[in-house]
């Protein structure tokens, strides 16, 4: 049988005691329902056939979106994401995963668009350390152990609206 607790009735070592504390008021109602919706259109934009269709011609049919992230780098601002690879820090086996980049916003040189290293992925995973750098947009601030030839990189230049697909 299980109790219904509320909040007020939570005492200091209820956590501890239960393994959760609910519920917890973090938004107004209309917060909620107005955030609600943005996810909605994530949903949307996760589904969207065009996306799909790009992402089936490298995957074939059989495809799960497992993850959304979103990296938000207002102008002029001094975060970053490190040379890294998507898959060092995912534990995903076999790597049959492609890596979708929607831009929704202008993504160009003047503001720090991506940029890629044609052909890296036929080296396979490489080395990276955890930084933790206070700027990096990354989980732990991974970054990779070897050394980049910038001057070989290619600058992926997008209009809202656009994407990039990766290998991880």
């Amino acid at each position: 049988m299980s109790e219904n607790l509320v909040a007020g009735e939570l005492g200091p070592n209820s956590f501890q005691a239960q393994g959760f504390l609910s519920p917890i008021r973090v938004l107004s109602e209309v917060d909620a329902t107005r955030l609600g919706h943005k996810v909605a259109g994530i949903y949307e934009l996760v589904c969207n056939s065009v996306v799909l269709d790009h992402v089936e011609k490298i995957l074939g049919p059989d495809i799960l979106c497992w993850s959304a992230s979103f990296f938000s780098k207002p102008a002029r601002d001094a975060s970053y994401v490190s040379w890294h690879q998507d898959l060092t820090y995912w534990g995903l086996a076999p790597a049959d995963i492609v890596t979708a980049w929607v831009a929704l916003t202008p993504s160009n040189r003047e503001n720090g668009c991506m940029r890629v290293m044609p052909g890296s992925h036929g080296r396979g995973q490489l080395s990276h350390s955890d930084t933790f750098a206070a700027q990096n947009l990354l989980s732990r601030g991974q970054e990779l152990d070897v050394a980049v030839d910038e001057g070989q990189a290619v600058d992926l230049v997008l209009q809202p609206g656009e994407m990039s697909l990766h290998d991880v």
